[in-house]
């Protein structure tokens, strides 16, 4: 247990460094531009951009990248692969995308110059992405822990200059952001004492199919909310919906954050590594995070008009339920991510894949013939993990279904 906490804070320093810098990244546009069609585009796109990534990037590595790594030697070759699965997938991406954009055009799709952007920082993510976790493997987990802190504190800056120079916008927001993820490779290849001629002359396409895998498949179903909310109010047309939601989700994203990025690496990594059983780890991930948002959601609570007319200048008194809400969701969501990360590893990512994808399908169903309100879409969301939690746990948890040692 101790080693477990050494670890998380070893870890969770730097995410909760880049955390915190996240959060005033956004309190720095909300200040500065305020809430209004322009806020709602980058946020919207930046979304996409990270639920791209998600689609992308997470469910290819975050699962298999380090059974991975724990099997073959040759750590070179298993990046290698890793990064040819992800040049593919992006430029599948991108032309699925022109597609659409030429044939249908819609609202949800940006314009041909972002979605290129968002393609190159989808690359530049996956690289980085590879070598950031080859240095947790390596138990470089505050290496791996400040990329958020790097991004977060160039996108900070570059804010305050897109808005000095009267050009703040999605376009010029991305293409500085995908900069500061250049910044972050760099230091972590450096770090990393890889060979990037020996990854990159051993990059195979031949091997690669397009398929898609059920673990990725899952991941991005179950990481799918906040884009999906953004999409259904998109289609409501209401400028500032985007802001406001994104606002009152804020900070019971930024703890789960925090939470994810720290602990349940660590617990991840350990469960992988036979040093704990799954249960144990879930166990512990699940007090701590009802710590972690039982007392700051008493904290909100009690000193809502401080912290969010100082840091915002936002009267959040009338959104208390919704915000209450947005704390149960982002609990749920934190406690379950464990389980379904390690879905790859016990086979049981094509069953979670099969009962989340009818409830998401629901969901989009629903608000196709009623109203998409903030209020509405926490609700729908809350019960809908519900469902996820008590399904998902219960066929986890079945006798003989995981086979690590006793520790």
């Amino acid at each position: 247990m101790i080693d477990l906490l050494k670890k998380s804070l070893n870890l969770g320093f730097g995410s909760l460094l880049g955390r915190i810098v996240g959060f005033f990244r956004y309190q720095v546009i909300i200040v500065l531009i305020g809430i209004n069609s322009t806020t709602d585009d980058v946020i919207f796109f930046y979304t996409m951009l990270w639920f791209s990534f998600s689609f992308v990037i997470l469910p290819v590595m975050s699962g298999s990248l380090i059974a991975d790594l724990n099997e073959i030697e040759d750590f070179e070759k298993v990046i290698s692969n890793y990064i040819s699965e992800i040049i593919i997938y992006a430029i599948t991406i991108l032309i699925i995308s022109l597609v659409i954009k030429i044939g249908f055009n819609p609202p949800q799709l940006p314009a041909y110059d972002i979605l290129l952007i968002i393609i190159f920082s989808l690359f530049l993510l996956g690289f980085n992405e590879a070598i950031s976790l080859y240095n947790q493997y390596m138990d470089r987990y505050f290496l791996y822990s400040i990329n958020p802190l790097i991004w977060n504190t160039v996108m900070i800056m570059s804010t305050y200059f897109l808005y000095k120079i009267n050009y703040f916008n999605t376009f010029g927001y991305l293409l500085l952001f995908s900069i500061s993820i250049l910044f972050s490779l760099v230091l972590q290849f450096k770090k990393s004492k890889l060979y990037i001629l020996r990854i990159l002359k051993q990059i195979n396409f031949r091997k690669i199919e397009l398929k898609p895998k059920y673990y990725q498949l899952t991941i991005v179903l179950f990481s799918s909310s906040l884009f999906i909310d953004f999409n259904l109010f998109k289609s409501v047309n209401n400028p500032g919906l985007i802001s406001t939601y994104s606002l009152i989700n804020k900070i019971p994203e930024l703890l789960s954050s925090i939470v994810s990025g720290s602990l349940l690496v660590v617990i991840y990594n350990d469960v992988i590594k036979d040093k704990i059983r799954v249960e144990k780890g879930f166990l512990k991930l699940t007090a701590i995070n009802l710590l972690v948002f039982l007392g700051g959601g008493l904290v909100i609570y009690v000193y809502h008009d401080f912290i969010y007319g100082t840091l915002f200048n936002y009267n959040m008194y009338p959104h208390l339920n919704t915000l209450s809400m947005s704390f149960i969701f982002y609990f749920l969501f934190s406690t379950l991510s464990l389980i379904i990360r390690l879905s790859y590893v016990n086979g049981l990512d094509k069953v979670f894949f099969f009962i989340i994808s009818p409830l998401v399908l629901f969901k989009i169903a629903y608000f196709s013939f009623n109203q998409a309100t903030i209020h509405s879409i926490l609700l729908v969301n809350i019960i809908l993990y519900l469902i996820i939690s008590v399904l998902i746990l219960m066929i986890t948890f079945k006798p003989y279904v995981w086979n690590f040692n006793n520790n």
